[in-house]
């Protein structure tokens, strides 16, 4: 008898110490985190009746296609996703009931690649960055990145974002930066109120932006810079401080039609509605054409070996030329119309040039050009 219950404290000693080395005790499709009822445990995670407090302790536990159900609360952390988990989703009970708050150093969430991450129904707010993104592709839908002291978002080295019903605002530097390669697409989001730009496109990065709000950013509203480009339909961009779009050192702005790209601009009388600078391109030539009005400054500005082609849509209603050229640079027009500016419709500067003609070409304060 006594051999027997020796025996059996033994094995039971023997598959608790098996237990307690594998973290991830069994492959769960979904685990579960709750701050107010959740206790970071053995066994915690893998049923809504037994959470985990915290997002951190929790992601050990993980496998391969899993969905983290994060419940009402503020969570207090700083999370780094490291290991190859594939597929993985964080979903929170509700874009205002789920906050993920940094600690204001480092960046709220982390992704390496090659992870692919969802994020859904959540607040991320107080890192240095809120999300920061590398060599990893991530989704955000119906989330709040705000209040991060640097960017909104961060993603480099050929990072890929996808950004659905999503608000990056008042943010301390630009709302969405990517760079090194990277690509993202912003749908039906907003973006806006941050300390620089809206959208910020580095060093061969692209965007595509579409039926977004970009508004009320320091900087431009989109950014895009060294070898960078941005196609943009159906959306406004208005009420940013610098240009409404900027591409500059060999960029190119693509607009698919649709745009509503109103009252940017400082007083500099270089930056516009939208600037097109430094050997890069402007092609605005899809249906509905875009509206761009009421700049503090020219409607568009070409400068420094740059180029536009303009077939479709209004520019009007500026404080300055409707179309500006400087510095061996061109425009093409075919359709349009160029009307009601401060200054001349069409203004070509230091050897620069128009060709063709707008549609309409009238109502210009100065006359309708300069240009021979």
């Amino acid at each position: 008898m006594q051999a027997t219950r020796s025996c059996s404290w033994v094995t039971m000693l023997t598959l608790l110490a098996m237990l307690l080395a594998t973290p991830a005790y069994a492959a769960s499709s979904t685990l579960y985190v709750d701050g107010a009822t959740g206790r970071d445990r053995i066994l915690c995670g893998f049923s809504p009746n037994r959470p985990c407090k915290t997002i951190s302790y929790v992601i050990p536990r993980a496998s391969v296609d899993t969905t983290i159900q994060i419940g009402p609360g503020t969570y207090n952390e700083t999370i780094s996703i490291t290991q190859n988990l594939g597929w993985m989703t964080f979903e929170g009970a509700a874009q205002d009931q789920t906050v993920i708050v940094g600690n204001g150093t480092d960046p709220t969430i982390t992704v390496w690649g090659p992870n692919t991450f969802r994020f859904r129904q959540l607040t991320i707010t107080g890192g240095r960055h809120g999300i920061y993104v590398n060599s990893a592709h991530i989704y955000g839908e119906s989330i709040m990145v705000s209040g991060n002291v640097v960017n909104g978002i961060r993603g480099e080295y050929g990072a890929s974002i996808e950004l659905s019903g999503v608000a990056v605002r008042s943010n301390g530097g630009n709302g969405v930066y990517l760079t090194n390669g990277s690509a993202g697409s912003v749908l039906n989001s907003e973006v806006s109120q941050n300390g620089a730009l809206g959208i910020n496109l580095q060093r061969g990065s692209s965007a595509e932006v579409e039926g977004s709000m970009i508004s009320n950013n320091l900087g431009s509203g989109i950014g895009m810079y060294v070898g960078s480009s941005a196609s943009v339909r159906t959306s406004t961009v208005e009420y940013n401080h610098l240009s409404g779009v900027d591409a500059s050192n060999g960029s190119a702005f693509s607009s698919w039609g649709g745009n509503l790209i109103r009252y940017n601009s400082d007083s500099s009388g270089w930056r516009a509605g939208v600037n097109i600078l430094n050997g890069s391109s402007g092609v605005m030539i899809d249906s509905p054409g875009d509206q761009i009005l009421m700049n503090n400054g020219p409607g568009i500005f070409v400068g420094n070996t740059s180029s536009l082609l303009f077939n479709t849509g209004t520019v009007s209603s500026n404080a300055g030329n409707g179309v500006e050229m400087y510095l061996n640079s061109t425009s093409q027009f075919d359709g349009g119309s160029v009307t009601n500016n401060s200054g001349y419709g069409i203004f070509c500067g230091i050897v620069s040039s128009k060709y063709g003609q707008p549609g309409t070409l009238s109502g210009n304060a100065l006359g309708p050009t300069n240009c021979n």
